[in-house]
This record gives structure tokens, C-alpha cells and sequence, in this order.
């Protein structure tokens, strides 16, 4: 006899992820790109500029690029593993080597020209200045 399997939600959103691809960070989505390796992003605006934040652990900026299309931030590149210890064996091995790539869309256009990026201590941090919007500018109709 078959049983039925309790409904819960969390199962539903994961098989949902799973077709569709992640619903929570789509306002971000730029085209699917499946690396080996994921890198956590944080993305914060103030009053005057963007700032990423990127965790790269281990990676050297030579491995690293960052491309800024219009709106759309891309940072790119290859993490690699520690060489095989010849004649040892891995009891655990957590830490990946591949490509990774991230591509997300600014919600407001921004300086590329002004923009500053720095890594240290394993975390790459971008900032870009906002850029100045022009303000819609008020013509006076003349009478002939």
C-alpha cells in the first residue's frame, strides 16, 4: 500500500528553484551561467554609490576580472585548488577549484570610469559613484 507523503511547503519552493531557477534574487537575474564554483555577493547603495562586496577566498587578483555592460556587473574568474600531495589521500577536501561567474544588474547607472576596486583579506569590494541624473530641464514657449 502507498503512502502519502505530508504536503509542506519548503519541499514545493525547492522542486519550484529547481525548474525555474532561484525566485529570490530575479530582480538581479541576468542569463544563466553554471560555474563550479559559487561566490556570495553583497550589493549596498547609499545616498551616493554602489558598493559589491564579493568573497573570493584564496583567489589572487591576477584570477580576477570585473566587467561593468552599461548596467550589468560581471565579475569572472578561476579559483584553484592546492596541488595533490603525492602520496597522500584525502580524507576531507571541502575546497573547490573551477571557473566562477557572477553577473548582476545595478538597478541605476553609475560611473564606470570613477569606479575603485580593491581585494583584501579574501573579499573584493567595488565602488562605483552613482551617476548624476540630469534633471528634466523646463523650456519657455515664446509667442509669436
Amino acid at each position: 500500500m502507498n503512502k502519502l507523503a505530508a504536503w509542506s511547503p519548503l519541499i514545493t519552493q525547492s522542486l519550484v528553484d529547481d525548474l525555474f531557477g532561484s525566485l529570490s534574487n530575479s530582480y538581479n537575474s541576468v542569463a544563466p551561467y553554471r560555474s563550479t564554483v559559487q561566490i556570495p555577493i553583497n550589493v549596498i547603495q547609499n545616498e551616493n554609490q554602489f558598493e559589491v562586496s564579493a568573497s573570493v577566498p584564496g583567489i589572487s587578483a591576477d584570477n580576477i576580472e570585473v566587467t561593468l555592460d552599461q548596467r550589468t556587473l560581471t565579475i569572472e574568474g578561476i579559483a584553484n585548488r592546492d596541488k595533490d600531495v603525492e602520496g597522500s589521500n584525502y580524507l576531507m577536501n571541502e575546497r573547490v577549484s573551477g571557473s566562477f561567474r557572477r553577473s548582476i544588474r545595478l538597478p541605476k547607472a553609475v560611473e564606470a570610469e570613477s569606479a575603485t576596486s580593491l581585494l583584501k583579506d579574501g573579499e573584493l569590494r567595488i565602488t562605483f559613484p552613482l551617476k548624476n541624473e540630469e534633471k528634466v530641464h523646463r523650456l519657455d514657449i515664446q509667442s509669436a
